[in-house]
């Protein structure tokens, strides 16, 4: 089975096996990059041996539970948007931590 690429410009703490902050938490953009349709979840092991993750329901992409395609037409992994994880375990959607600029508008798209 092989993997794509993460999308481009990804935040540097999307660059991990998990791609996320803490690996208890998947945050992704939820939009197919084959066909922008949105994926839906499933927690069980697919057809195809990986354990959970999202199926497009218009084109048939698969990712795995960090949002990485591995099978149907899309090309790229689903992006993870720019966020922290704040005191008392808040999740800040939209916000980096630090001065780190970063903006959906420059992800790589097909």
């Amino acid at each position: 089975m092989s993997m794509t690429q993460p999308t481009a410009d990804q935040p540097a703490y999307a660059r991990n096996w998990h791609r996320s902050i803490d690996p208890a938490y998947a945050v992704l953009v939820g939009i197919c990059t084959a066909c922008n349709c949105v994926p839906a979840y499933y927690a069980e092991a697919s057809p195809l041996a990986m354990a959970g993750g999202y199926q497009c329901p218009c084109c048939a992409s698969h990712y795995d539970p960090a949002g990485r395609a591995y099978a149907g037409p899309a090309s790229y992994n689903l992006p993870v948007p720019p966020y922290v994880i704040a005191e008392g375990n808040k999740l800040l959607i939209g916000k980096n931590a630090g001065d780190e600029i970063y903006s959906l508008d420059r992800v790589e798209r097909m």
